[in-house]
Formats: C-alpha cells, sequence, structure tokens
C-alpha cells in the first residue's frame, strides 16, 4: 500500500503510529502536498484492514492547511478511523449514518 500511496500521492515524510496497546493497528502518514507547499495530506494505514460490511476496503484521504497543528490532526483522524471500526458504517453512505 505505501508504494501505491507514494506513486499517486507522494512521498511519506512520517506520521504517527498507534500505541502499542491500542486495539486497532492504525497508523497515519504525512505527505507534504504540491503543488501547494501551503496543504499537507495525510492518510490513515490500517483501516482497510478492517472487515466494515462493505464491498470495498478504503483508506481515509485527509488534506488541510498548514496552519493546523498536526499534533490534534493525527488523534482526530485515528479517533474518526476507530469510530469507522467500532459502528462497521462506511462515512460516506449518508448524512450522520456514522454516528446513528
Amino acid at each position: 500500500m505505501i508504494n501505491h500511496i507514494e506513486k499517486y500521492i507522494g512521498t511519506i515524510s512520517h506520521g504517527s503510529k498507534s500505541d502499542s496497546g491500542s486495539q486497532y493497528k492504525l497508523n497515519i502518514a504525512a505527505i507534504p502536498s504540491s503543488p501547494n507547499r501551503d496543504l499537507k495530506t495525510y492518510i490513515t494505514l490500517g483501516l482497510s484492514k478492517h472487515d466494515l460490511n462493505y464491498k470495498s476496503r478504503f483508506e481515509i484521504l485527509f488534506v488541510c492547511s498548514l496552519k493546523y497543528d498536526e499534533n490534534q490532526i493525527f488523534p482526530f483522524l485515528r479517533w474518526l478511523a476507530e469510530t469507522i471500526i467500532e459502528n462497521k458504517k462506511n462515512p460516506s453512505s449518508g448524512a450522520g449514518c456514522l454516528f446513528a
């Protein structure tokens, strides 16, 4: 998966690993965006290993301005991925479905 990400999105510069005691093995990778250097791309690694009762496997791709604190982005994406796993719901399956 890393080769695919780096081929189509960009080279991973760094990331955040899940804690050793974490229930889910989810990592977050950070990729400097180009051509717009004011943005950074984040992608989950590990969400696609979970059966979410959906016909396809997926990861979360998140692009935001560099002005946002990465120390808040990593836990937010981890929380979102864990919520999707726990609820076994695809976030694109309709408004409110993720938390219903």
